[in-house]
Formats: C-alpha cells, structure tokens, sequence
C-alpha cells in the first residue's frame, strides 16, 4: 500500500510524508517500508522533483510486526520522483513514480554499528581500559 499526508512533527502545510509498504514474506510477518519526506510545496502537478537527500530524503526499514522493531536498510537519495496528477489537500489523488538509489545500507545490523542480535547487553559494563 501506499500513503501521503503531512510528515510527522511538521506544522500544517509545511513537510509532507510519501510512504510505501510491502510485505517481505509470504506470512506477512515483516514489511519493507520506505519513507520519503518533502516541502509540501513540491507536490505539483507533471513535475518532477529531484532527490537530493537533502530537501527531498527519505529511508527504507525491515519492519517486523509481533515485536514492533525495525531495521535501517539504507537511505533513499539520488534520482528522482515524478509527479502526474498531484495535489497537496486533503483528499487528492497523488500519482507519482519513483526512481531511487538506496544510500548506505544497514547489512547484517544498522548504520548505527549495532548487530542485529548483540552478543551481550548493549547497555553492558565497559572494561576500565576502553576508557
């Protein structure tokens, strides 16, 4: 499925949200989800908006839905989206197609460093001399 509205924590008319979701198995047990956020202004119609990873940037996570948790699969930059019928109110067909590239990647954990099944706490006790 797919969705557009206002992106989360901005002011009414000022950032808006595309966001994709697919199942990643056959159990629908995990999606891919991506997320692409922009200036509200962007949205027009037979446009087409670059994806620069600044004004335009977005992501892609694994999501899985019995724990809640996700995992950072990379960042969405480069390329671009482009707009047929579009509009910005509520209510408005938004169709559009997107090409990306995915920046980065999360691999075997996150951009973050972290495994995805640590072998001890993270929160664990550091030793004297990691400092």
């Amino acid at each position: 499925g797919a969705n557009a509205g206002p992106a989360e924590g901005s002011q009414d008319g000022d950032m808006a949200s595309i966001s994709a979701i697919v199942p990643a198995d056959s159990s629908f047990s995990e999606f891919i989800v991506a997320l692409i956020n922009m200036p509200q202004w962007l949205i027009q119609p037979n446009t087409t908006v670059p994806i620069t990873g600044e004004a335009v940037s977005g992501f892609f996570v694994r999501f899985t839905a019995s724990t809640g948790g996700f995992q950072l699969l990379g960042f969405i930059g480069g390329q671009e989206i482009q707009f047929g019928e579009a509009g910005s109110n509520p209510g408005d067909t938004i169709e559009a197609t997107i090409l990306l590239d995915i920046w980065g990647g999360g691999g075997g954990g996150n951009n973050y460093g972290t495994p995805l099944d640590p072998g001890e706490a993270i929160d664990g006790d550091p030793s004297d001399e990691d400092g």
